[in-house]
């Protein structure tokens, strides 16, 4: 709407030429006049635009701080009114458009979502749908404090939540809720495990018994460090064990593909037909369904009526494009993308802090196809800290009563 002001009141663009063109700018600003995009130009010049009411006093100042200003652009205002004055009807069109935008601007007929990376923008949409915010909907009727009371209950993901319009354009902000995160708790008697096969390359036990040593290899689910450690008096203790364990990882992961695909060439011109979309009635310039034949691509474009920041009707063109195509099968070279998709599969199947320290492929072709291998060699920290189990526990309690039994023995026998 600001923009759509400045067209109907009208702007001039302006080239100040000077000694010290700035000065003139002071003056502009002392005296109250408004100015902006100011752009300066060699040092001796510089562009700037006012309202077109208040060019004749830039004039007039210009000449008491040593400037020279000249016109270099007219926009809106008097042009207007001079091109209305000749064309009555055409006058006519403009009030009637600038009413429909100024009734079209109260109601949403776009909406964005922002802020949101859990929650799918479709799920938000949906429960504002459900709270009576949507597309065609009165906005100067909507409060913030009823939505969020509304939305927040029904999507528990989400913190806060607010509707920002301009010109029919509507901003959904979402803020998500932060979790607080689940502390370990250090009393439980815990072990660790392997959480995936590989070779110890380094070990940093905080807390535990060491069940394997460097260099040693280990299947996934094993035991690297015991929750069970030996103490002074002879019994066993239970803790919480806990260590780092770098480990060598190797990967071998397949991609296969068609040596040879379906390629389409263009057959023929391209045809076109065109429908209007009124809010949420389609009116098709066309006879028949909307199936295209299989043997042709269909494009689609939407063209909205809409000019972003400034105006939005509930209006669009719908421009379906067809094309015929030949299909015929040529080969292929896909290596490289299969290879960047294995690398990426690899890199996405590590575990956090992992990295890549060897990699190398393979690529073969048999019986029509395409196969790529990835061989890598990796260095993981693959701890996985467990509760201990129950039977295990049970058995150390067993373990330490008979050993105080033993002792008591021992100690009446002498």
């Amino acid at each position: 709407m600001e923009k759509l002001y400045e067209f109907l009141r009208g702007t001039v663009r302006a080239r100040i030429t000077g000694a010290q063109p700035e000065k003139l700018l002071n003056a502009l600003a002392e005296n109250g006049i408004e100015f902006w995009n100011c752009d300066p130009g060699d040092g001796y010049s510089m562009g700037v635009t006012v309202y077109t009411s208040d060019y004749p006093e830039a004039e007039r100042l210009s000449a008491r701080c040593m400037c020279r200003v000249q016109p270099v652009r007219r926009v809106g205002g008097d042009n207007i009114v001079r091109l209305v004055r000749r064309r009555r009807v055409l006058a006519g069109l403009i009030v009637v458009f600038a009413l429909l935008i100024a009734w079209s601007s109260l109601y949403i007929w776009d909406i964005d979502v922002t802020g949101n990376d859990t929650v799918s923008d479709g799920e938000i949409l949906r429960a504002l749908e459900d709270n009576g915010v949507g597309i065609g909907t009165y906005w100067p009727g909507i409060s913030n404090n009823m939505l969020r009371a509304g939305v927040l209950p029904q999507i528990e993901d989400i913190s806060w939540l607010a509707v920002n319009v301009k010109s029919s354009h509507a901003v959904v902000k979402v803020r998500e809720r932060t979790f607080k995160p689940k502390l370990a708790d250090e009393d439980t008697p815990t072990d660790v495990i392997a959480s995936k096969t590989g070779i110890i390359t380094d070990m940093s036990v905080l807390q535990g018994k060491p069940a394997v040593e460097k260099g040693n290899a280990v299947l996934a689910g094993e035991t690297i460090v015991s929750g069970a450690m030996d103490s002074l008096p002879g019994q066993t203790r239970k803790v919480h064990a806990l260590a780092d364990i770098q480990a060598e990882t190797l990967y071998e992961l397949n991609a296969v593909c068609p040596d040879t695909a379906a390629q389409k060439t263009q057959k023929g011109a391209l045809h076109s037909r065109f429908a209007l979309i009124i809010g949420k009635k389609r009116i098709n310039f066309y006879r028949g369904s909307r199936n295209s034949r299989a043997d042709c691509d269909k494009i689609i474009k939407t063209i909205p009526f809409s000019v972003k920041g400034v105006f939005t009707l509930p209006v669009s063109i719908v421009k379906e494009s067809f094309v015929r195509y030949t299909g015929t099968n040529e080969t292929v070279s896909a290596e490289e993308r299969m290879k960047t998709g294995l690398m990426d599969r690899l890199k996405n199947g590590m575990l956090p802090g992992g990295k890549v320290v060897s990699s190398s492929y393979s690529v073969s072709r048999a019986g029509g196809l395409i196969t790529v291998t990835l061989r890598a060699e990796c260095s993981e920290n693959i701890a996985k800290v467990v509760p201990m189990s129950k039977e295990e526990m049970d058995s150390i309690d067993l373990a330490n009563l008979n050993s105080k039994e033993e002792k008591t023995n021992d100690r009446t026998d002498h």
